[in-house]
This record gives C-alpha cells, sequence and structure tokens, in this order.
C-alpha cells in the first residue's frame, strides 16, 4: 500500500491467491525455489483472513479488519492524531450561546426563540463534524447539545405556559366590558393592563333615561327587568362596536369610555358618533314597543336617554381593595362628563 492511502492495495499482474501463495512460499516455508511475488520495494503489506476477520467500519457493517489496521498505520505516517477539544470551554461556549439568546429574545416572538434554538442546535453539531473531519477535533457533542435542548425546551414552554395565562387573564379582565376586536387587539399587543392607575386622555361617557324613577313606580319588577335588558344591551352593544369600553351599570345609567385601555386616535369622534348611534336605535326600540301594543304604558312608548361626554386627561387602572378591583376612570374630567349629562335636563335636551 501507499502512505496515505488505507485502501490502496495494488495487485498488478497477479491474482490475490497466486500472490498469497508465493508469500507463504517465500518467507514461511523459505522456499528458494517458489516464485517470488510482485515488486513490494518502499512498500508496506498486511496480510488478513477476509473471510471471517470481519467486522463493523465507518464504510461497512462487514469489513476486513485488516483495513483497520492499515488506517492505523496511515495515520501515524501522516500524524493525523484525535485531539479532543477542553470540555470546560466546550461547556462554556454552549452556555453563552444558551443564556445569550435567551437575554437577546427574551422580548421576541416564541417562534424566534424556537428559531434560534433550531439554528444553534444545527449549527454546533454541524461544527462538531466540520472539526472531526477536517481536523481531527473531537468536540464533545452529547452532553452539551442535550443540555441545550433541555434548557431551551424550559424556556420556551415557560414562556408559551406564561403567554397563554397572560391572554387568558386579559380576557377574563375585558371580555365583559369591551368588544372583542378590542380584546384581540390587547393581546396581540402582548403587554399587561397597567396595574393601579395612570394619566390618560380619553372621553368619558355617562347616559341616563329621563325620569326613571316614574318607569320603577309603573312597571313591576319583571316588566322592568325586561326594559332595562333591552336598553342597556342596545346601549353596550353601540358602545363597544366603536370601540369603548364598559365601566359600570348604575340602575339605568351607562359609564363607559373612549381610549382606555387600547389607544385610539379619534376617541372623542367615536364616543360623539355613539350619542348619535344610541339615540337613533332607541327610536328603533320606541317603535318597536308601540307596536306590541299594550304590554308597554305611554311613557315606555316616548322614552328619551340623556347622554354627557367631556375629553381630558383621567386617571384609568384598576381601582379598589386589595381583593376586589375593577377597571374604571377617576378624575374631574370624568366629573364633568356626569355632570353634562344631568345638567342636560336643565338645558332641555
Amino acid at each position: 500500500m501507499e502512505p496515505g492511502d488505507p485502501l490502496g492495495m495494488e495487485f498488478p499482474t497477479i491474482e490475490y491467491f497466486d500472490q498469497m501463495i508465493g508469500l507463504h512460499q517465500k518467507y514461511v516455508v523459505q522456499n528458494e525455489q517458489a516464485r517470488p511475488p510482485v515488486a513490494m520495494g518502499g512498500k508496506v503489506v498486511f496480510v488478513g483472513e477476509f473471510s471471517t476477520d470481519t467486522g463493523p467500519s465507518p464504510r461497512s457493517d462487514q469489513s476486513p479488519l485488516v483495513l483497520l489496521h492499515a488506517n492505523v498505520f496511515n495515520t501515524i505516517l501522516q500524524e493525523d492524531f484525535l485531539m479532543q477539544a477542553d470540555p470546560g470551554w466546550v461547556w462554556w461556549w454552549a452556555l453563552a450561546v444558551s443564556y445569550g439568546g435567551l437575554i437577546l429574545l427574551r422580548r421576541r416572538s416564541v417562534v424566534l426563540l424556537v428559531l434560534f434554538s433550531l439554528v444553534a442546535l444545527i449549527g454546533f453539531v454541524w461544527l462538531g463534524f466540520f472539526a472531526w473531519i477536517e481536523f481531527s477535533w473531537w468536540i464533545p457533542l452529547g452532553a452539551p447539545v442535550l443540555g441545550f435542548s433541555m434548557l431551551q425546551f424550559a424556556v420556551i414552554t415557560h414562556r408559551v405556559v406564561t403567554e397563554q395565562s397572560a391572554k387568558a387573564q386579559v380576557r377574563a379582565m375585558f371580555g365583559s366590558y369591551v368588544s372583542p376586536i378590542v380584546v384581540n387587539q390587547m393581546v396581540a399587543a402582548e403587554t399587561q393592563p397597567e396595574l393601579g392607575g395612570l394619566d390618560e386622555d380619553i372621553t368619558a361617557y355617562f347616559s341616563d333615561i329621563q325620569s326613571f324613577s316614574t318607569f320603577s313606580e309603573a312597571l313591576s319588577t319583571t316588566q322592568l327587568v325586561e326594559l332595562l335588558n333591552e336598553y342597556l344591551t342596545v346601549c353596550t352593544d353601540t358602545i363597544q362596536e366603536q370601540g369603548g369600553t364598559l365601566d359600570k351599570y348604575i340602575g339605568d345609567a351607562v359609564v363607559a369610555m373612549f381610549g382606555a385601555p387600547v389607544r385610539q386616535a379619534e376617541h372623542a369622534y367615536k364616543a360623539c358618533l355613539t350619542t348619535q348611534l344610541i339615540q337613533q336605535r332607541l327610536g328603533d326600540l320606541r317603535t318597536k314597543w308601540r307596536s306590541e301594543g299594550n304590554k308597554w304604558p305611554t311613557m315606555v312608548h316616548n322614552m328619551r336617554t340623556r347622554i354627557g361626554l367631556n375629553t381630558g386627561v383621567c386617571m384609568i387602572g384598576n381601582m379598589g381593595s386589595r381583593s376586589r378591583f375593577n377597571y374604571t376612570m377617576m378624575g374631574d374630567n370624568v366629573n364633568l362628563a356626569a355632570r353634562m349629562e344631568s345638567g342636560a335636563k336643565s338645558w332641555g335636551v
């Protein structure tokens, strides 16, 4: 064989069997009359039995094991010896890449975090194979890859669980107060509503049924609940359609805000539009009630509602006790909106 080619055995003139007989007669039996083998000057010959002396190798399930000896000898001639990387440095770099990526991507999406994990994992394995094939460097892969995978899996799982929990919390907190579109915007923003209060420019909304005490005296409790449910449904649906947030009901009064918790560039316009739509739909309700004959007294057929609005900086947030709180608004501008509603009686509107 030639140095550098462990599989480069040459038999230029005679068959392998004749070659073996010639070698045996010449050097084992020492028969001087034996035909000499082919010229082997400057070469190394490995002799092995192929039929049974075989085993697995990187090239085949059943390779002649004599080739392993040839490969070892070739390694010595080439001085291509195995070099093992320091496991400490390998772990250091694996940890640096793992935690560095987590720090840089802590505020990014889970999809980006998963993509980083896959790229880093594939890149590390590729680097290990490349170093082995090209430079005979043995870089430990098993334990670092397993550790990296477990860390990334734990972090990604925690992120998914946390985000799903936060989304569920947002939906539970605001699902009854704002429209599904606004809730989806809050969830997509991936930010928790501010606990406590913060100043925000919003438009406060107050509405009240004119002479509601008279309705309470004239109607039975069953009729009163049915009437209020129908009226409040129209008011609430209209407010939410325009991106408003229901604050609370106070009897027949409706309190709402526009511009929070999701900011609206045209919250004042949306609030004004809502007042007109509610008055229009209340007219449709009056027509419906009249069509029901004697079910409702005349005062129901002529029911009116007053609405007051005011735009300004208000304190909004989760307010109440430690155990029970409500997302609401406070401040002078909120009080002014309430006075606008009650003052409408004096202004005849």
